[in-house]
């Protein structure tokens, strides 16, 4: 009867033992799901106790509800950090960047793999003159970028741009407490960081980051005049960048 309603409905062929199988499967875990909605009326029985009900079944619908579970729990979380990135935007715009820092640190707990959080945090912190922990943000932005694409935003690029400036300015701290070599160090990766930035930047003609490509190459030149070299690129992103 069953096969004779597939085909009756349209399917045109007969569908196989293993399509019918499952049909069946689905028409049964139906009727246990209505049998349990009825069920909260005086005196009906549950569908388990009134008809021979495959305990398969039982476990199906179990691993189905399991499933559902869980997705409602990272939607759940994924709405909470939605919520969060809002209101590190709200911290920015009123100027408190201690409280927007804090908002995508919390952000950053509940999805540490998103890779804009970890650039806009980045960002905060360089505002707050923290530079250092700004350069590590930056990082684990590259390297998230690098490892999941899928979840690139449009703006991706930007974690590049922003580390160089960010290894610009610990290079003039060097400098200025008079660590030649550490400052040097820090204009050639702010130098490799700045070329994979323009790049990119090439290769994706239309982003939003070309606006930046011009100063990036400005402060490339005068990196590239004061070191005395032409930049390469380079890799730009120790495993340890990954750390929170």
């Amino acid at each position: 009867y069953l096969e004779a309603a597939v085909v009756e409905a349209g399917a045109g062929e007969a569908p196989t033992a293993e399509a019918l199988a499952e049909i069946s499967d689905r028409l049964a875990i139906l009727h246990l799901r209505l049998a349990r909605l009825l069920q909260s009326r005086e005196g009906l029985l549950d569908f388990v106790e009134i008809s021979e009900f495959d305990p398969r079944l039982e476990q199906l619908l179990q691993d189905e509800a399991r499933l559902a579970e869980v997705h409602a729990r990272g939607q759940a979380l994924v709405e909470t950090c939605q919520a969060l990135e809002l209101e590190a935007r709200t911290h920015i715009a009123a100027e408190d960047f201690a409280k927007a820092a804090r908002a995508l640190r919390r952000a950053i707990r509940i999805d540490p793999r998103r890779a804009v959080l970890r650039n806009d945090l980045g960002v905060v912190l360089s505002l707050l003159g923290k530079t250092q922990e700004a350069v590590a943000e930056y990082r684990a932005a590259i390297a998230l970028n690098e490892q999941e694409p899928q979840r690139r935003t449009e703006e991706w690029t930007t974690s590049y741009y922003n580390l160089g400036v960010a290894l610009r300015k610990l290079a003039q701290v060097s400098f200025r407490a008079g660590n030649v070599e550490s400052g040097r160090q820090h204009l050639l990766n702010a130098g490799e960081s700045l070329h994979a930035f323009r790049e990119l930047q090439r290769a994706t003609p239309g982003d939003s980051g070309q606006s930046r490509v011009g100063e990036a190459e400005q402060a490339l030149a005068e990196i590239e005049r004061r070191l005395g070299i032409v930049i390469p690129a380079a890799g730009l992103v120790p495993d340890e960048s990954l750390a929170t």
